[in-house]
This record gives structure tokens, sequence and C-alpha cells, in this order.
């Protein structure tokens, strides 16, 4: 009992120093990120004070990532996930793609800090050449394939296919945090024809709907996975390809 309040009163200590200070630099889960970033709203930031953010995935990473994998992300981000995975397993092995080009630089700074170099390419996984809308908010997640509001700016970017992609990297880990993008690029992929082993995907029902969620689920399992239930947390699912 006493050890829980001092666990609890030094968190609370340490989210007051960081709010404080304004702290511009952070280590969580052995990687630093410059929170002076444009893009890191006031919410992500506390999220970091708090030492939560993507603590549902890196806690499944924890468990599942192994130095036999090769992983592929959808959805960079701020380069966090990607920055993790390639101190688990090396840079050569990870292959990560964002559609926000006002994010790269930013993802790059995020490589930089952490002295790893994942390839990194500025599209959307489609199945066609060409380009397709992408709107882009202030908050970096919120931006996606989503026109969530009148005054969002929307942009062209390049598309590359999606199953092209996962044949040349040969992933045997999936990565998907595109808010709200899933609902089109889940249903495009070729499961039967790649080596993909498992999936860790974060869902977005208050984007998509929980009836269009629950269907990329099935679909998924339709594709020889089974959903492991030990890991769920929260809207982040971890599939794994049946043996």
């Amino acid at each position: 009992m006493l050890k829980n309040f001092f666990q609890f009163f030094f968190r609370r200590l340490k989210i007051a120093y960081r709010k404080s200070f304004n702290t511009k630099y952070i280590n969580l889960h052995g990687i630093k990120i410059k929170l002076s970033h444009e893009f890191i709203s006031k919410d992500i930031k506390h999220l970091f004070y708090m030492d939560a953010y993507e603590n549902n995935e890196i806690e499944i990473l924890k468990k599942i990532l192994t130095k036999n994998d090769t992983v592929m992300e959808l959805g960079s981000g701020i380069g966090f996930i990607s920055s993790y995975c390639s101190k688990v397993i090396g840079s050569e092995k990870v292959f990560t793609f964002e559609a926000n080009p006002k994010l790269i630089s930013e993802i790059k700074d995020t490589y930089l800090q952490n002295n790893v170099n994942p390839t990194i390419k500025n599209v959307i996984l489609s199945n066609h050449d060409g380009f397709e809308d992408f709107f882009v908010e202030k908050t970096f997640y919120s931006s996606s394939q989503i026109k969530r509001n009148n005054t969002i700016e929307k942009i062209k970017i390049k598309c590359s296919d999606i199953n092209f992609e996962i044949q040349n990297i040969n992933p045997s880990l999936l990565i998907i945090d595109i808010e709200g993008g899933e609902k089109n690029t889940i249903p495009l992929i070729n499961f039967k024809k790649n080596n993909i082993k498992k999936i860790l995907i974060e869902f977005h029902p208050e984007l998509i709907g929980n009836d269009i969620s629950s269907s990329l689920i099935s679909f998924i399992i339709s594709q020889d996975f089974s959903l492991k239930l030990e890991y769920i947390r929260n809207s982040v699912l971890l599939f794994e390809k049946n043996v």
C-alpha cells in the first residue's frame, strides 16, 4: 500500500516537473523525442509527460517483436514506433510509410536523435499508381484520408501499390495506425500471397464506425489469422497467422 502511494506521488511529481519546466526532450521506452515539434499538441505532450504515449503498442511489441522479424509500418506518426523497432531489430529491417509530407522532416529528426535509420516513404498505400486526397490537420494524429471538417487542408499524395510494397519488403510483422485509413487499406491486402505472420493494428471506430471496424476484424480472421485476446489493449489489437 505504502509502495503504491510513493509510486503515485513520484509519478505526479515527475509530471508536474516536466510541465513546469516545459521539458524540451523526453525519453520514453529508450526513445528520445523532441517535444517542441510543431505537430505535437498539448494533449500529445501531456501523454509524453505521463510516460503514456503509444503505451498499448509498445507493451505488445515488447512481448512479440523478435530479432527474426521484418517490420512494415503504415502510419509513421513522429517516428516513435519505427525508432523503437529499429533499436530492437535493426534499422535495415524496419520499413515505414507516412502520407503526411509535413511530418517527414520531424520523423527524420526523431531518427537522428536516436541514431536509427529505417526506410521511410512518403506515399499513400493503395491498389493503384497516381495520386489520392489526403487531409492535413494541425495535430499530426488527426491527419488522414478522412475529412473531419470543412477547414481542413486537402492535398494530393502520390500512391504506391500496397501489395507491391509488401512483396518487396516481405514483412513478418505489419503495424497499422492510419487514423481511419484502415477502412480502405486493409481489404486491399492479399494476405494469402504474402508472409505476414503478425498484424498489430489500432482501429478507429470513432472515425469509421463500429460496424466497419467489426467487418475489418472479421476480414482479417477470414484470411487465416487469429485475434489474440490476451493482447487486446483498448482499440489496439494483435492478430497472428494460424500455423
